[in-house]
């Protein structure tokens, strides 16, 4: 069966600007025995290709727990006791269930890019990714140059960020709270729920450098 993302009414509520991040010095701990990597496209860069999107980076997540588990956007994640139809806005997850990019420009300053609030995981649009036991799954993270919109909630902050001469230092945070998913079936016209794993995995730092 065909399924699609069921776009409850989390959306469309606005935005904030603000991130949290839960130590950022150490790798946080999840009870689920998983861990996450960030990888990027190319430790070297050059700038002069910054509005092709030459900038780009892999999420790489190891289950090395017992049993499979499954990560959904947390776009999509909603608390265990939510009620079909209950009105609930995007900031309601921000701190909660979202996806963090931490980025240290060379001259020192920090920027949080929170993943988008329309988006699938890319590569193939998935709402959910399946890992098994000892097995990985893997996320595109990307998505910074000019008129690339929809990707971050922040799209203007992220089309610039790159574009500062000098070395960068990136991590990722990936966290949910809420135990079940929303997918919509387009064959039947129903939604339904599905559970999914909670817990927090932050990257250790990677460099790059733009030239």
């Amino acid at each position: 069966m065909k399924e699609r993302i069921m776009f409850v009414p989390l959306l469309m509520a606005m935005l904030t600007m603000s991130c949290t991040w839960y130590n950022p010095k150490a790798p946080a701990t999840s009870n689920s025995g998983a861990s996450i990597l960030l990888l990027p496209r190319s430790s070297i860069f050059d700038i002069g290709k910054m509005p092709q999107g030459t900038i780009g980076f892999t999420a790489s997540i190891n289950n090395e727990g017992t049993t499979t588990i499954t990560i959904a956007h947390p776009s999509i994640c909603l608390p265990a006791d939510y009620k079909q139809g209950e009105l609930r806005h995007f900031h309601d997850s921000h701190g909660k269930s979202e996806i963090l990019l931490k980025i240290t420009k060379p001259d020192g300053t920090d920027i949080f890019l929170r993943d988008g609030y329309l988006h699938y995981f890319d590569p193939g649009n998935v709402p959910l990714i399946t890992i098994p036991p000892n097995g990985t799954g893997t996320f595109d993270v990307g998505w910074f140059f000019p008129n690339a919109r929809g990707r971050w909630e922040q799209d203007d902050e992220a089309a610039k960020v790159f574009l500062m001469k000098g070395r960068y230092s990136i991590r990722i945070l990936l966290r949910n709270v809420f135990p079940k998913a929303a997918l919509y079936d387009e064959n039947t016209g129903k939604s339904k729920f599905t559970d999914v794993w909670t817990g927090e995995l932050e990257s250790a730092e990677v460099s790059i450098e733009v030239k």
